[in-house]
């Protein structure tokens, strides 16, 4: 069963870093090309946690986490630094008995993985907005949740079977009149903590959203559009209430939300967008329509941006300094983030195309062959993190103040653990070396005396067929001498 499993989770592991996540990057990059082309060529890290045995809610699939550090005393962000990690439940999972994913096992990952990935380009692009900070403090004026999940789902689609949140949350499908689409709208409002509302009704308010954006046409490439320059104007440093004020007229983002259900605008809209849609995902990624594998099957190996390391939980990236990491608009115009000029279409954003996974989560890996055969559980994955200075994070201790001596004293003991953690590893690394040691030593000896039976003589099982054909001889002899004693007794008579 262990042969097994572990068969099964490095196949899923190399299809998500070579297969499903380059190509949900890659497809999201194209969907939304104004906000976030200029991160193309990017070399952004993300780990990965496979989650097993209730390691992750039985309701979640898959999920993208950002990390970031901050000073508790006056909640100033460290600019420079994120860390990204992609979750998957393999208990939600399905696979077929050579390993791989059954095909609609893989759909539904497909989808949720392009869901996830969009949080993670919301994360990178408009971290302001995604995390609540203004100036480089956390002030807790983030996104609203609605527009977080709702921008997400207009990648991944609010209607697939696995992703169902219009048909089957919100009870809107095709047959749905006006008064029926306005008492769901209504009953599950943006601004709600239903997830219906969040995922569902979100859904729907982000794509009138860049419906509008995209000169009020319902088509996938006008909305793929109107969604880019929306996300593209956050990054330039407006605020999502600028920019809905901008669409619908509407002052702030609570006016918006409570007048979306009322909108006769709105209900027109949700009634095409369904029968646009019909069977298919309603995602911008699979142009609407596409009703099932909304990904390619195909390898991507080479895609930097956001590359799996499937070794590690999380990954580190480290920014150039010239790089504002904390960037993007924010929820209101109560704080003014930096402000960053917009220009739409190729890479508009030209500075932050080299940013580096840091040392700390790249170190130094390889695979050790430590089997008789070719199979991959026969392979001894050793990582080793960096241990410098500055990857421990102890390169700029400091302690002239009580307060960043605090901080100092935190990270020192962050440090010890870690390389504590990297020497239990490598004590783990040692163990399994001599036991495979001790092992092939048992099967060299086990060999050798095979091979000692098959090349030497059995001296004492010669020495009996010797034995056995000398008394055989012997009696041979003895029998041949009588027979002749007797021929010459008769010949004697007769003479």
């Amino acid at each position: 069963m262990a042969w097994k499993l572990a068969k099964q989770y490095d196949q899923l592991k190399q299809i998500l870093k070579n297969e499903i996540v380059p190509n949900a990057v890659l497809s999201i990059i194209d969907a939304y090309a104004p906000a976030y082309d200029f991160l193309k060529d990017s070399s952004i890290g993300m780990g990965l946690m496979i989650g097993e045995n209730g390691a992750i809610a039985p309701g979640t699939l898959a999920y993208v986490g950002i990390g970031y550090s901050y000073n508790p005393g006056n909640n100033e962000v460290v600019p420079n630094m994120l860390t990204y990690q992609l979750g998957v439940n393999v208990d939600a999972l399905q696979f077929q008995a050579d390993g791989s994913l059954t095909e609609k096992s893989r759909n539904e990952l497909e989808v949720t993985i392009v869901h996830e990935m969009m949080h993670g380009f919301m994360d990178e692009a408009l971290t302001n907005g995604m995390t609540g900070t203004v100036n480089g403090v956390l002030e807790n004026d983030r996104f609203p949740k609605w527009f977080i999940e709702g921008m997400a789902q207009t990648a991944a689609g609010g209607y697939y079977d696995g992703n169902d949140w219009v048909n089957g949350g919100l009870g809107i499908n095709t047959n749905a009149t006006d008064a029926q689409i306005k008492n769901q709208l209504t009953a599950f409002p943006i601004g709600d903590s239903d997830d219906r509302a969040n995922y569902g009704t979100g859904y729907l308010a982000s794509m009138y959203l860049g419906y509008l954006a995209g000169g009020s046409k319902l088509n996938a490439g006008a909305i793929k559009n109107g969604l880019g320059t929306i996300l593209a104007d956050l990054r330039g440093g407006k605020s999502l209430q600028d920019v809905i004020n901008g669409l619908t007229g509407k002052a702030s983002i609570a006016d918006f939300e409570a007048d979306f259900a009322q909108n006769n605008a709105v209900i027109d809209f949700v009634k095409s967008l369904t029968k646009l849609v019909g069977n298919g995902t309603g995602g911008v990624v699979g142009n609407l329509v596409k009703n099932d594998d909304i990904l390619p099957n195909t390898a991507k190996p080479n895609v930097s941006l956001f590359q799996l390391n499937t070794t590690k939980d999380t990954v580190a990236n480290k920014y150039p300094a010239e790089y504002d990491v904390f960037s993007g608009g924010s929820a209101t115009n109560a704080g003014k983030p930096g402000s960053m000029t917009v220009v739409g279409g190729t890479k508009p954003w030209n500075i932050g195309h080299k940013i580096a996974a840091n040392k700390r989560a790249t170190g130094f890996g390889t695979a050790l062959h430590i089997g008789s055969d070719a199979d991959m559980t026969n392979k001894l994955l050793v990582y080793i993190d960096a241990m410098d200075a500055e990857s421990l994070g102890v390169s700029k201790v400091d302690v002239r103040t009580e307060d960043l001596a605090t901080i100092s004293i935190e990270r020192v003991s962050l440090a010890i653990a870690q390389v504590s953690s990297q020497r239990s590893e490598l004590g783990a690394y040692q163990n399994r070396l001599e036991h495979t040691i001790k092992n092939l030593d048992n099967v060299v000896e086990n060999t050798t005396a095979s091979e000692s039976q098959i090349r030497d003589t059995d001296m004492a099982k010669e020495m009996v067929a010797y034995s056995n054909v000398s008394i055989l001889q012997q009696a041979g002899q003895s029998m041949l001498a009588q027979t002749n004693q007797s021929n010459q007794g008769v010949l004697s008579l007769i003479a």
